[in-house]
C-alpha cells in the first residue's frame, strides 16, 4: 500500500507555525533541511465527524488545534514533540529518511463552539487588543451621534489557563442564555462572555423576568429601570469591600490587614464583603430569600473546577507607585500594568495587553476544588465569580476610550473582581456605565452593581432551535434524574 505522505517544505510552511527539528547536538534545522534529508511528514488534522484526515497545510494559525501527543508517531525511533509557546515542532532525529505521522485534533473548546452552533470564530486575539474607533462628534453619552466601534465584532480566540479561549467581543447579539429560575420563579437570563479552554461555558448574569424586562428592543444591552446605579442586569449593589485602608482589600478573600509581609496580606483567609453577597444570592438568603437563585434545582450543571481569577501580582512602576503590595504602601497591580504605561497618570497605552491566565493559581485563582494539583486555590464554599478586567478589555471595553458598542455595556457601573492599585485606599477594575469602558473605584463604594458569573459544565446542551438572540436565547436542557 502506498503511503500518502507530505513532504513539507519552506514553500507551503506560509502560517504562523514554523516546524524545526533537534540533531544529536541539540540544535535546531529547518524543515525544508530536514526534508532535503529524505526525511517526510504527514499532517493529520481532525475532520468534523472526529476522523483524521492527511492535509497539505495545518489550520491557519493553528487556532483551536492541538498537538496529539500519544498519536504521533515517527518511525527510526524518532521523538516528535511540540511547543506550544512558540508554535514549534520539535523532532528529535537519530537517523536520516524518517517518516513521522503528526496528529492535531480540535480544542475542546472548539468542539463546544461547533456543538452549540455559536458561529465560526473569526480569528487569535492574541495578547494585545486595540480600542474602538470614534468617529468625529460622537461618543456622547446620549448615544445620539453615534457609538464607537471596534473593528472586531464576534466569536475570537485567545489562550486561557485550559487552552484556547473563544471569547465574544463587540456588538454582538447572538450570546444570550435562559438558565435556572429565581426562588421567586423568574426565569434567568445570562450571556456567554466565552467558552473557555477547557469547554466549559463562562455566563455573565443579565437580568431575570421576560424577554422584554431584561433587554431593550435590539436586545444588544440592558436598560437601566430607575438610574445608571439600578439595572435589571445585575442582582443588586454593594460595596466591595466596605474597608478601605489596606492593600489586603482588593483581595476577593483577604488576610491580614497592618502587614509589612505580602502573603499575610494576601492569603485567602476572609471573605469580602462581595463575595459573602455573591454566596447569599446564589444561596436565596439574606437579602434573596425571596428573589436569590434557585441554585438546588440547578447546581448540576455548574462547574466548580474551572477558576476566577483575582490576580493579586504586584507590578512595578505604576506611576510613582512602588510599593509591594502591603499595609498602606502605595502599590500598582498587574491588570492595570496591562492597561497603563509604567511612565505615565494616565491611560495611554494605545495597545492593551490583557490574559486571561492566572499568574498564581494556587492563590489567585478562585476555585471550589483544584488546589491540591495547583489548578487554582479550592477557596470557593459555592462555584461563582465575577468578570475580570481583561475579560473586559478583550470583550471591547477598553480602558479610557467610551465603546457604547461593546456588549457587556449595560448602562450601569459594575464590579470586576481584578485589583487596580492602593492609593490613599483600595481600588478595583469597575466598568463604567458612564462611559461604556473599563475604569476603577474605591473598595468603599456602594453604587457599583454585582453580576454574577458561572461556568456551566462542559457537556451542557442547549435545547434544539436557539440561536442566542433575545428572540431565541439558547436554552439550557433541563437535568433529568
Amino acid at each position: 500500500m502506498k503511503k500518502n505522505i507530505v513532504l513539507i517544505t519552506i514553500g507551503v510552511m506560509f502560517l504562523s507555525v514554523l516546524l524545526f527539528y533537534k540533531q544529536n547536538n541539540n540544535t535546531y534545522q529547518s524543515i525544508e533541511r530536514l526534508t532535503k534529508k529524505g526525511n517526510t511528514i504527514a499532517f493529520m488534522i481532525e475532520q468534523d465527524d472526529g476522523t483524521y484526515k492527511n492535509e497539505e497545510d495545518l489550520p491557519t494559525s493553528m487556532v483551536g488545534y492541538e498537538f496529539n501527543q500519544s498519536k504521533s508517531t515517527c518511525t527510526n525511533g524518532a521523538t516528535p514533540s511540540w511547543d506550544s509557546k512558540t508554535n514549534s515542532l520539535r523532532l528529535s532525529l537519530t537517523s536520516k529518511n524518517t517518516s513521522c505521522y503528526l496528529f492535531f485534533g480540535k480544542s475542546q473548546s472548539l468542539k463546544k463552539v461547533e456543538e452549540l452552533g455559536l458561529g465560526t470564530p473569526k480569528g487569535d486575539l492574541g495578547e494585545s487588543v486595540t480600542g474602538p474607533s470614534c468617529a468625529s462628534g460622537t461618543n456622547d453619552s446620549s448615544h445620539s451621534s453615534g457609538d464607537c466601534t471596534l473593528q472586531e465584532n464576534g466569536l475570537y480566540a485567545a489562550e486561557d489557563d485550559y487552552g484556547t479561549s473563544y471569547i465574544y467581543r463587540g456588538t454582538v447579539n447572538n450570546n444570550w442564555v435562559k438558565f435556572g429560575q429565581t426562588k421567586d420563579n423568574k426565569d434567568i437570563w445570562w450571556r456567554i462572555i466565552r467558552i473557555n479552554g477547557n469547554g466549559t461555558i463562562r455566563l455573565i448574569y443579565s437580568g431575570a423576568g421576560t424577554k422584554e424586562e431584561v433587554a431593550d428592543a435590539n436586545g444588544y444591552w440592558s436598560k437601566a429601570t430607575t438610574s445608571t446605579s439600578s439595572s435589571v442586569s445585575q442582582i443588586g449593589t454593594q460595596a466591595y469591600n466596605t474597608s478601605k485602608d489596606d492593600n489586603a482589600y482588593v483581595g476577593f478573600m483577604y488576610g491580614d490587614t497592618g502587614q509589612s509581609d505580602y502573603n499575610k496580606t494576601h492569603t485567602n483567609t476572609n471573605k469580602s464583603d462581595i463575595m459573602k453577597y455573591l454566596e447569599n444570592w446564589y444561596n436565596g438568603t439574606e437579602d434573596f430569600s425571596n428573589n436569590g437563585f434557585n441554585s438546588l434545582n440547578s447546581k448540576a450543571k455548574i462547574d466548580g473546577s474551572t477558576g476566577f481569577c483575582n490576580d493579586r501580582e504586584v507590578v512595578t512602576g505604576h506611576g510613582t507607585f512602588a510599593g509591594n503590595g502591603t499595609g498602606t504602601e502605595k502599590s500598582g497591580y498587574a491588570p492595570t500594568g496591562r492597561v497603563w504605561e509604567s511612565t505615565s497618570t494616565s491611560y495611554d497605552k494605545s495597545s492593551q495587553e490583557p490574559t486571561l491566565k492566572c499568574a498564581n493559581k494556587i492563590r489567585d485563582l478562585f476555585t471550589m476544588s483544584g488546589n491540591e494539583q495547583g489548578k487554582g486555590n479550592g477557596a470557593l464554599s459555592v462555584p461563582i465569580g465575577l468578570i475580570t478586567s481583561d475579560e473586559v478589555i478583550y470583550s471591547g471595553g477598553f480602558t479610557g476610550q467610551k465603546s457604547y458598542g461593546c456588549w457587556l455595556y449595560t448602562g450601569a457601573s459594575y464590579w470586576t473582581m481584578s485589583p487596580f492599585d492602593f492609593d490613599s485606599g483600595a481600588n478595583i477594575f469597575i466598568m463604567d456605565g458612564i462611559n461604556g469602558y473599563l475604569g476603577y473605584t474605591t473598595v468603599g463604594w456602594t453604587a457599583p452593581g454585582v453580576r454574577p458569573v458561572i461556568n456551566l459544565k462542559a457537556d451542557t446542551v442547549f435545547v434544539e432551535g436557539g440561536n442566542g438572540t433575545t428572540e431565541k436565547p439558547f436554552v439550557v436542557q433541563e437535568v433529568t434524574e
